[in-house]
């Protein structure tokens, strides 16, 4: 006999997932509060996989000084630490670029106003 799953209990055609936003909801949407807004995340993804390379480096260097048989397992291997650091420097490299085409639109957004409208 077969069996019909139970119906799950959120509309696969919508999905499951949400936006998420830090900033408020009565705030006008625009490019400047998009980065901001993703800023935040990358920032906290960032400060956490260093953080994490760093509990590591130290729990390295802890053991280094234990006696024979007392050290503990460090959080993350060499591999993953050298990971985790290159995933670091890659997604602040993509922060410096999306930055400096944000700069751009805005030094473009001023010269327009300055211009009177006109992007000629």
């Amino acid at each position: 006999m077969s069996r019909t799953p139970k119906k799950a209990p959120f509309d696969r055609v919508a999905g499951a997932h949400k936006p998420f936003t830090w900033i408020h909801q009565d705030v006008e949407k625009s490019p400047l509060i998009d980065f901001v807004d993703m800023t935040v995340d990358i920032s906290t993804g960032l400060e956490t996989c260093l953080g994490l390379v760093h509990a590591s480096e130290l729990e390295h260097l802890a053991n280094d000084s234990c006696a024979e048989g007392e050290e503990s397992p460090p959080t993350l291997g060499m591999i993953e630490r050298h990971n985790l650091l290159r995933f670091a420097i890659a997604t602040s490299k993509m922060l410096r670029l999306h930055s400096s085409e944000m700069v751009d639109w805005i030094n473009e957004f001023k010269r327009v106003k300055r211009s009177g409208g006109n992007q000629s």
